[in-house]
């Protein structure tokens, strides 16, 4: 296939955003689209190297996959043997865990997989996740699996229906991936898996074909390629992670992409992508990709959060110094024109076995058997909170998937809500409402410890702020619809004490939330919202102890929490409620705060969410207002 040096441009147009996402410029909101514009590229790619092979007999899955494995696994098994010291020397078992067990599931392919099942891409908990970024690269890989041999079965069986069945299939996912962002949210199932994805692989497919069937001449063109360059670069400041996604805002960036592959050789689009920095960054984007985000993680983790403006642009720098001297001394030396003296199958069996020997690493990483680095027990107890859901305490504390419904819940609707035990009023109690998400729920076990001489009746699910109009997924929706038209107007309660992860727009609905409330309850009680870290709290604690480092916990709190208290507070005079502000007990004016119950207990198992020995210091301090 002839070298076209504005798709190396164009990758560069599709890295740099996801570096700068990556690394927190705020004003790339939508950095994270360029994964997409790799996608596409790949897709026309992969196609064009395919029907070159196949209309010329040259066909070979087995060299396919060779030349992929060549060109894939030496940087990749690299970035792993480094992710793999720096985790044993910087993380806690907690997180070595998890590292270890992404770099096997990336080793066979599964990251993609494995995040789905683990994590939200956007979620505060995925920036201690240093294989994270893998998971498009496991999209990829599958599609390289699968893709080539569907090929070669359509052009040898439906030789003249070749665009039209790829085509259809494009259709079929991008709808797919429309459906799943139907209700305006994001979708990890969309995000992460190959079916919600294919179409935009697909897109460089079709756009493949058509060009080889001379369907469609790629020639420059100046308006094109332009159209092209907005579409592309408009959503990468206009699209943010609260956005539905991927969906129909993942179109934008694939379209344009194929509009620059058709047409970007001409113009000014053509001119800045054919320019010697951006081929140049292009042709190192692959072990950019790679290198960026271990380089972040791990440098977050070591200076404790917060990366300045002066550490983003070294960081910035020592990622394209890496991706440099990967590039030309791991990439190049087994591929390309240089490299025919090497055998490509001892390359591959030899980048193979490197990969197997990584995952394993990665499994004993992942159940502590490395060991290169001792943990204190002061660290391992404080980090072994993060597990804090598979406590006793947690069970007894929350009641899961008993009275606090969540999606991994028996059926993730309100039907797995028992209404007889968790909603029942009492004829010889005073009967009082646990209202909210998780934030609500985490109070249960200590409101009824502190408080039995309340019949507690608890209305909780996860993600769903307890609003009069419910946002959040069915169950939640369902829940509340059922407790505001129907419960609260059939009963009249003595306490309702309502709370929830609180966020700026909720604002809009608490007052004629607040005040529907107090209609049918003597007396209504509002939490604001609760003290978050940008990493969980027992890890900051532990690795406070682990690089026996001073502990700064006034970097890794959001802020913005606070402000939202601020707003809510100034609100009380309208919402007929007594507020209380869980940021004075915790904090002081620096927004220093309370991190421990004792020296080996953190007040907070996760980013926000209270342990019961923390709930139980919050509620005390409400015995005067219920």
């Amino acid at each position: 296939m002839k070298y076209q040096a504005h798709i190396d441009g164009l990758r560069t147009l599709a890295v740099l955003p996801v570096v700068l996402y990556h690394f927190d410029v705020k004003a790339i909101s939508g950095g994270f689209l360029g994964v997409d514009v790799f996608f596409v590229i790949s897709g026309f790619l992969i196609t064009s190297i395919l029907l070159t092979q196949i209309s010329s007999q040259t066909y070979s899955l087995l060299d396919f996959y060779k030349k992929r494995a060549i060109r894939i696994l030496p940087a990749l098994c690299v970035v792993f043997v480094f992710t793999l010291l720096m985790a044993e020397l910087l993380m806690l078992p907690a997180e070595k865990k998890q590292v270890g067990e992404s770099i096997a599931a990336a080793s066979a392919f599964a990251s993609n997989f494995y995040f789905w099942s683990q994590l939200d891409y956007f979620s505060p908990l995925a920036e201690s996740q240093p294989l994270l970024h893998t998971w498009s690269l496991s999209v990829e890989e599958q599609f390289y699996i699968f893709f080539p041999p569907i090929l070669f079965v359509i052009c040898k069986y439906f030789k003249g229906r070749v665009l039209e069945i790829i085509s259809l299939a494009c259709i079929f996912s991008f709808a797919f991936s429309l459906y799943l962002t139907v209700d305006g949210g994001f979708s990890a199932f969309g995000f992460y898996l190959l079916p919600a994805r294919a179409w935009e692989l697909g897109l460089g497919s079709v756009l493949a074909i058509a060009i080889h069937k001379s369907l469609i001449i790629q020639k420059s063109n100046g308006l094109g390629s332009l159209m092209g360059l907005a579409l592309i670069v408009a959503p990468y400041f206009l699209i943010s992670s609260s956005d539905a996604f991927p969906g129909i805002n993942a179109l934008y960036s694939c379209v344009g992409a194929s509009l620059i592959i058709l047409f970007g050789s001409g113009g000014i689009t053509g001119s800045i992508l054919t320019s010697k920095p951006f081929v140049e960054i292009g042709k190192v984007s692959y072990s950019l990709y790679l290198w960026h985000w271990p380089l972040v993680v791990f440098w977050k983790l070591y200076s404790g959060g917060i990366i300045s403006l002066p550490e983003k642009i070294s960081l910035l720098l020592v990622s394209l110094l890496a991706a440099f001297l990967s590039t030309k001394f791991i990439e190049r030396p087994f591929r390309g024109e240089k490299s025919k003296h090497w055998d490509k199958v001892a390359v591959t069996l030899t980048s193979a076995v490197c990969i197997i020997f990584t995952a394993l690493l990665g499994l004993l990483l992942a159940h502590e058997k490395l060991n290169l680095r001792n943990v204190p027990e002061q660290a391992r107890q404080l980090s072994n909170y993060v597990n804090y859901r598979e406590f006793s305490d947690y069970k007894l504390q929350f009641r899961r998937d008993l009275c606090f419904i969540t999606s991994t819940s028996k059926t993730n609707s309100f039907a797995d809500y028992d209404k007889n035990i968790c909603a029942s009023t009492s004829n010889e109690k005073p009967n009082a409402v646990l209202l909210g998400d998780s934030h609500a729920a985490m109070f249960y076990g200590s409101l009824v410890e502190n408080y039995p001489q309340y019949n507690w009746i608890q209305i909780n699910a996860s993600g769903c702020r307890p609003l009069l109009k419910a946002k959040g997924e069915t169950r939640c929706t369902d829940m509340m619809n059922w407790f505001y038209s129907e419960k609260l107007l059939e009963e009249s309660f003595d306490v309702i004490l309502i709370s929830a992860r609180w966020r700026e727009d909720d604002l809009t609905y608490l007052e004629a939330t607040m005040n529907a409330l107090s209609l049918n309850s003597s007396k209504t009680i509002l939490l604001g919202p609760i003290v978050e870290y940008d990493t969980a709290l027992p890890l900051l604690l532990a690795r406070s102890v682990l690089l026996n480092k001073s502990l700064n916990l006034s970097d890794s709190v959001i802020k913005n929490k606070f402000t939202l208290n601020e707003k809510m507070k100034d609100m009380v005079p309208h919402l007929n409620s007594i507020y209380y502000d869980l940021n004075e007990i915790m904090c002081d004016d620096n927004m220093l705060c309370k991190y421990r119950t004792d020296p080996n207990s953190p007040i907070q198992f996760d980013y926000g969410h209270l342990t019961k020995q923390g709930a139980d210091e919050i509620i005390r301090e409400l015995k005067n207002e219920i």
